[in-house]
């Protein structure tokens, strides 16, 4: 059975940044190193997926790092590698933590991570065809794979969806782009993000193309927005 986990927020604010998005050829960063390496077959495990703004919410790290003390797997939007989370992340050293950078915020990079008291097998970082008008900043995926004891594998799948293009294109292209790349995926699998399907036609698309691999979705224990799918 595939399970997917959908997180579809509303979002509506436009800014303009210092943005560097000049790249070096690995999009991918890696810290710590867990000792467990095999996930149970019939375990139950505690996951979350969080859009952190860019640590831009009083409190947030402290907050942070309580679930990242307490859940196997946290999905991160947003993530901001400033002195806040560098702390966090020497702190937790024996967590996994990957980031697909995306840009460069004032000189810190920002993109998709993902956390998990697991060794991750592979992480694999994907840049959005497309990107984000007037400020030219990709969206990133995140797909990393966990083994489990059977021998199968557990993929994780941390999507932030391009937001801001009105004709909508750009996103759908970016969702396709991921989809054909876990289709083949044999063993269980959690899809999730902020997908920022904040339009009937985005909310569609993105439950159209998660179905057509066999992913089901998930009512969210603590769902945020105002247009929500059903």
């Amino acid at each position: 059975m595939k399970l997917a986990l959908l997180l579809i927020p509303f979002s509506a604010a436009f800014f303009f940044g210092n943005y560097d998005t000049t790249r070096t050829s690995d999009l991918l960063q890696e810290w710590g190193s867990s000792s467990k390496s095999e996930l149970l077959a019939q375990g139950t495990y505690r996951f979350m997926t969080w859009n952190i703004y860019k640590g831009g919410i009083e409190g947030l790290y402290e907050d942070y790092g309580k679930f990242v003390a307490t859940m196997d797997f946290i999905t991160t939007q947003e993530f901001l590698l400033n002195s806040e989370q560098e702390q966090l992340i020497q702190n937790t050293s024996s967590h996994h933590w990957t980031l697909a950078q995306s840009f460069q915020d004032s000189g810190e990079w920002t993109g998709v991570a993902t956390v998990s008291q697991w060794q991750a097998k592979q992480a694999t970082p994907v840049k959005s065809p497309g990107a984000e008008p007037f400020a030219g900043t990709p969206k990133m995926s995140l797909i990393s794979l966990f083994a489990i004891e059977d021998g199968r594998e557990l993929m994780i799948v941390n999507v932030h969806g391009l937001n801001f293009n009105l004709s909508h294109g750009d996103f759908k292209d970016q969702i396709e782009d991921v989809i054909q790349r876990i289709k083949s995926h044999v063993g269980p699998m959690i899809f999730a993000g902020d997908f920022n399907t904040w339009a009937e036609s985005r909310r569609t698309f993105l439950i159209q193309k998660t179905e057509s691999i066999g992913l089901q979705r998930v009512d969210l224990e603590n769902e945020m927005g105002i247009m929500n799918a059903t």
